[in-house]
Order: structure tokens, then sequence, then C-alpha cells
């Protein structure tokens, strides 16, 4: 979830050609000339006011929706998350929701759970309920819980 008007913002930037790659060349202070990637000017100016300080917290709010049939009746399935900074392990709440699921996953293919060939979207994992169920599980003991509920729609 963004803040609202963070789209905007962002088309703003992008129309404005500060997300460009292909260089650019700008006059200096002392009257010379540079060529600039756009993008390297915006990242130098925004990575630092984007960057955690040491132990600064943050958390994550996401709610996931969908609708379909089940048993031939139209449901609504929800799941929503609340996560905080780990203050014990010093981890951050976006850690822990990205990361954790990425590691999970990854194990999970080590071990052989997930077989199928080529290369995977994390939604390919949703197509298979025991996988959902395993996961929220493993997510569960690390503290990143999520709450469910199906509801009519």
């Amino acid at each position: 979830m963004r803040y609202p008007g963070h789209i905007a913002l962002m088309r703003v930037l992008r129309d404005t050609g500060l997300f460009a790659k292909e260089p650019v060349e700008v006059r200096t202070l002392d009257g010379g000339r540079a060529r600039v990637r756009p993008l390297d000017v915006t990242s130098a100016l925004l990575f630092p006011k984007w960057t955690f300080e040491d132990g600064e917290e943050d958390l994550t709010v996401m709610r996931v929706s969908a609708v379909g049939l089940e048993d031939g009746r139209r449901v609504r399935l929800t799941w929503d998350l609340f996560d905080r900074y780990d203050p014990e392990t010093r981890t951050r709440s976006m850690s822990r929701t990205t990361g954790f699921p990425a590691t999970i996953a990854a194990r999970w293919l080590v071990e052989g759970r997930f077989r199928r060939p080529g290369v995977h979207p994390p939604e390919t994992l949703g197509t298979e309920p025991a996988l959902v169920a395993a996961m929220l599980q493993e997510l569960e003991k690390r503290g990143v819980r999520y709450e469910a509920r199906v509801e009519a729609a």
C-alpha cells in the first residue's frame, strides 16, 4: 500500500525523465559540461531519504482479496496482514514480509517440495492450496501472521 498520490508523483518523475537511463548533457557549476544519466541523479538524491536509520521501525500493511466460486456460491476470500519491525531480531517488517517467503520457497525448491520446471512468479504457489497453507504456517512460526476470512460476495 502506498500513500494517496504516490502513483501520481511517480508518473510526474517518470514523465519528467528522471528515471531515464540515457545520458543527458548538463552544464556544471564551473560552466563546463558533463553527461549524466537522470536515473543516477534521481537515485543519488532520493535513496538517502528512503534509507532507514539504524533501529528505525517500519510496518507493513497488506490486504489480499479474491472473489470466486466455492461449491457453486460466490465468495470473497480476504487475507489481512499487519506486521511491525522486530526489535528483538532488529529485522524490518518489509524484510520479514518479503525475505521470509522467498527463503521459505527457496528451501522448498532445495527439498524438492516444489518440482515444476521453469521460472514461476510467486502467484504460482497460490494455485496449490497445500503450499499456501504451508507458507502461512511457516510465516506464523516467524511471527508474520495473516488473518484470513471467507464471506459471501
